[in-house]
């Protein structure tokens, strides 16, 4: 072992010189593992070998030993409802040994306790002790004892590996206890929905192992709780089913609400001004209103009277149209605090669609045909001659004042005159409902259907379809941003929808889901600056990380950042990995190379270890350690970059803590 160089080992990140680096971008922040496929996942689990167990309602529990890539099943003595066709997974924990428990509940048909004690190789009941057999939360302290919180009966806790169990419910007002966790002063807190027979929910804390419990509700302005967690500096969080998240800095004895953000789901409407203030209608919630670019949001459905918002535009002067499932048009002026509705000659209050002309004439797609309004929306007329199909979904108005109407009824009318007689545009259309519709600079036309995006160069006369590289056939929305590039969201296609887009004029089409949570996609909208906004099915607003013109489609932009990720996986036997980003600095020499060290410490600073000691070019790396000639114990892993001559002269450091279990 070196023994020649201590260090002063830090935590936390050392910058030395004028410039520091944030941490790395989000592109490719997620992607999908290989399975487990068919069933919902109730709970997951890592051991210290960095093995994951994924429990599901119906198809058991699965394994992966290479961190996700492949999966398992692993159900050898597991019961099997076939009556249901159903495992009825709720939860699962792994103890310091590497003993994995899982817990099971079917309403109304009971459940049990099981352990694994072969990495899930086989599993044995253990209910020796326990009067109810539906466990839907597990929990283990530092002591091996084991916390099962039930469906009906409270907390029941093991001191022996599982093998017998107690009830320890005194002072605990609820025996439905969905989520349990431990600090790291070994208190219990449990999270509970209310009881049918004390009609007290919320959440409860122990300090003596389970011997006790008393509420701590003050603050949390719902009693039920779904889900429990803990942070490093012993901020505890809870998640609720209809309140959102509450968090505790002072060990529960008061919770505050941290939705600084959008309580809504299901975004269908996105419009943004031209100062850059989105605005998001929900099916559901209303409208929210955020003024940094997406960083946090407020309700604003003051007025407003349907919170179903199908639709929303903005006229020159920043007033706010939205759109209604059921309760017409509703104006929000800019110098306003509620919203008015508006609906005077309306006929039809089911608004699917919104535009205005370079006049300010505010026109309305419905379940009726078209509507117009000339005075801000104060009055309106129907303007349906020549227009065959009544549920109109979709308007768009090009640079001459020509209205297009897309409808459900697999056509497309144009205007030429302000709404006052309409034409059948529908050549080549095949049988789609159309959805969307949009103009790019040239008046190409686009529209977006239910089976795929057609175009027209001829102001809608004929049309052709352009579904080159589109896996999704139902298009929702489209965008287009200030250098012609078109965008699409789709919606029911499974990992095969999301976001897609076009440089060539819809030729072809790449998808482009990188850090999206769903594939169901409303709405799209561009801000002053080219960056775009998604309104998602059930995953409320994502923000591009990038303008779109500056080419945030590239995978192979250079790094700007200076990072050390946590090694994977942590804890450790014997091998594990760890990645690290070099950016790129401006130099004076003709190379941009810079020079690298990676060492590992010991507990005590001795070093153990170099893993690169090179000068290397912008990029981002990964590299291996093998403590196969290492004892157990915490570790610590150090990069600096910077200090050579073809380096800028500026020293970054950061250094990382790792755990070995041998």
């Amino acid at each position: 072992m070196k023994n020649s160089t201590k260090i002063l080992l830090l935590i936390t990140t050392i910058f030395l010189g004028s410039k520091t680096f944030a941490q790395s971008t989000f592109d490719d922040f997620w992607k999908q593992t290989n399975g487990p496929y068919g069933s919902e996942v109730k709970s997951l689990a890592v051991n210290s070998s960095g093995h994951i167990f994924a429990g599901t309602a119906s198809g058991g529990i699965f394994r992966s030993t290479d961190n996700g890539g492949n999966w398992t099943a692993i159900n050898s003595g597991l019961p099997y409802y076939y009556g249901l066709s159903y495992y009825g997974l709720y939860d699962l924990a792994v103890n310091s040994v590497g003993h994995i428990f899982t817990g099971t509940y079917l309403d109304g048909s009971g459940g049990s306790l099981f352990r694994s004690t072969n990495n899930g190789e086989n599993w044995t009941e253990i209910n020796n002790g326990l009067t109810n057999d539906g466990v839907i939360s597990l929990t283990i302290n530092i002591s091996g004892h084991i916390f099962a919180g039930t469906y009906g009966n409270g907390v029941f806790r093991s001191t022996d590996n599982g093998e017998t169990w107690i009830e320890i419910n005194n002072g605990l007002a609820s025996d439905i206890v969905w989520a349990l966790a431990i600090n790291s002063q070994g208190h219990i807190f449990a999270g509970t929905f209310v009881s049918d027979t004390t009609f007290i929910g919320g959440v409860f804390r122990s300090t003596d192992n389970g011997e006790t419990w008393i509420e701590i509700n003050n603050g949390l302005t719902t009693p039920y709780v779904r889900s429990l967690a803990i942070s490093s500096n012993g901020f505890i969080f809870a998640g609720t089913p209809f309140s959102g998240v509450f968090r505790s800095t002072n060990n529960g004895e008061n919770w505050e609400p941290i939705n600084n953000g959008l309580t809504a789901i299901d975004v269908f409407a996105l419009a943004i001004n031209s100062e850059g203030h989105i605005f998001a209608g929900s099916f559901g919630n209303g409208v929210f209103h955020s003024t940094d670019n997406g960083e946090s949001w407020n309700e604003m459905n003051n007025g407003l009277t349907n919170d179903h918002i199908m639709s929303l535009a903005i006229n020159s002067n920043s007033d706010v149209f939205a759109g209604t499932y059921s309760g017409g048009v509703f104006r929000y002026t800019n110098n306003g605090v509620n919203w008015t509705e508006i609906n005077n000659g309306l006929t039809t209050n089911l608004i699917y669609s919104l535009a205005l002309n370079s006049s300010g004439h505010i026109f309305a797609g419905t379940f009726g045909g078209v509507f117009r309004s000339t005075d801000n929306g104060e009055n309106w007329i129907e303007i349906n001659n020549g227009l065959t199909a009544n549920d109109v979904f979709a308007l768009a108005i090009n640079s001459n004042g020509h209205i297009f109407a897309g409808t459900l009824a697999y056509l497309v009318f144009r205007s030429t005159d302000n709404g006052e007689n309409w034409t059948s545009m529908s050549n080549g259309l095949t049988s789609s409902a159309v959805w969307s519709l949009a103009i790019n600079s040239s008046g190409h036309i686009y529209a977006g259907t239910s089976n795929g995006i057609f175009r027209s160069l001829n102001n809608g006369e004929n049309w052709m379809e352009i579904n080159s590289g589109l896996t999704a056939d139902w298009v929702n929305a489209l965008a287009i941003n200030s250098e012609d590039h078109i965008f699409a969201g789709t919606g029911g296609n499974g990992i095969n929808g999301g976001v897609f887009h076009s440089t060539d004029n819809g030729e072809n089409w790449s998808q482009i889901n990188s850090g999206l949570a769903s594939f169901d996609i409303m709405s799209l909208a561009f801000d002053p600056d080219n960056y775009i906004f998604v309104g998602a099915y059930d995953c409320a607003v994502f923000r591009s990380v990038n303008s779109t013109i500056v080419g945030i489609y590239n995978d192979e932009v250079t790094p700007s950042s200076f990072s050390l990720e946590q090694n994977y996986p942590n804890p450790f036997n014997p091998i594990t990995k760890i990645k690290f980003t070099i950016p790129a600095v401006e130099t004076r020499h003709a190379s941009s190379l810079q020079l690298v060290t990676l060492k590992v410490f010991d507990i005590l600073g001795n070093e153990i270890a170099t893993l690169i000691n090179q000068e290397k070019p912008a990029g981002s790396y990964e590299v291996e350690f093998d403590g196969t000639n290492q004892p157990s114990g915490i570790y610590f892993y150090q990069l600096q970059i910077g200090g050579s001559e073809t380096s800028s002269g500026h020293i970054n450091i950061q250094t990382k803590k790792m755990i070995l279990i041998r």
